[in-house]
């Protein structure tokens, strides 16, 4: 919805273009009304400078005065906390900054948000493959814990040379054949769910052994072709562990990441999102006369 032009909302974009605004808001939060003094006072700044903030504040609403104490209103509530969620998704901007509008639709951001508070952000290389290393351990882990359910999940599935990457490495001798595959199969409850876009279509043609691979193994309705835009992340669910990664031209881009192990509100996000793309995209099938 586009804001309409006018001087109340331009006066408010004005009044917090300072931290000070901000650090005024979270101690009214807390704090069931203050003087000027004791504003000024608790903020270790002079009078004059705090008197000036309080004016534009209490011009735009977001506090309010009774006699000589300043309170924070319940529309500088809502703002603040509009602004601490702001504040906390701003600490993954490197990657969502370079997704393309609407690709992860506004109304997941908010179940994403709570699983970011206390994420610790990391972007080098090394950080990356340790983290894959943690989550193949996981993976070998579970196997041998929990042979009766493997849900593997993708999002933006992009590199079918990488994943038999990640075979090999989880699987003892394997090879791309339908024994090797079989077996990974019987021995496990192998429950796996893809969705890549029109893209990876063409590197599925070049890998004749794969397309007969899913066809034996039944689970080319499992994988699914989004026609829209091209993704240029990838999310990835191995039962409790999720990552969440950009790529370029066909490869990861290792210093944009995230990891997640064992994180519910990451978990809900993920499901709803692998869920809209689900229902949005056609089984591979569909386009089986483009092989």
């Amino acid at each position: 919805m586009k804001t309409k032009s006018n001087s109340k909302f331009y006066k408010l974009l004005n009044s917090i273009s300072s931290k000070l605004t901000y650090d005024i808001l979270e101690l009214y939060l807390s704090n069931k009304g203050l003087n000027l003094t004791e504003t000024a006072s608790q903020l270790n700044q002079s009078v004059s400078t705090v008197q000036d903030y309080l004016n534009k504040l209490k011009d735009t609403n977001l506090i309010y005065r009774i006699d000589n104490n300043y309170y924070l209103s319940n529309y500088g509530q809502y703002f603040l906390k509009e602004l601490n969620n702001f504040a906390v998704f701003s600490k993954v901007s490197h990657i969502f900054g370079k997704i393309p509008v609407n690709m992860i639709p506004l109304e997941f951001i908010n179940d994403l948000l709570p699983s970011l508070i206390d994420v610790k952000i990391e972007n080098s290389s090394w950080h990356f493959m340790n983290g894959m290393q943690e989550l193949l351990n996981n993976f070998k882990k579970e196997m041998m814990i929990n042979k009766n359910f493997i849900n593997f999940k993708v999002l933006g599935w992009w590199s079918i040379e990488y994943d038999f990457q990640l075979f090999q490495t989880m699987f003892k001798d394997f090879k791309l054949d339908l024994k090797s595959f079989q077996k990974i199969f019987d021995e496990y409850n192998f429950q796996i769910k893809l969705i890549s876009d029109k893209i990876f279509l063409d590197e599925l043609r070049k890998f004749k052994k794969l397309r007969e691979v899913l066809d034996y193994l039944n689970v080319f309705e499992n994988f699914r072709i989004y026609e829209g835009e091209i993704f240029n992340f990838s999310i990835l669910k191995f039962n409790r562990f999720i990552g969440l990664f950009l790529v370029d031209e066909n490869d990861i881009d290792v210093k944009n990441h995230l990891f997640f192990k064992e994180n519910l509100e990451m978990d809900m996000f993920f499901e709803k999102i692998f869920d809209y793309y689900w229902k949005r995209s056609k089984p591979v099938r569909k386009f089986s006369k483009l092989f």
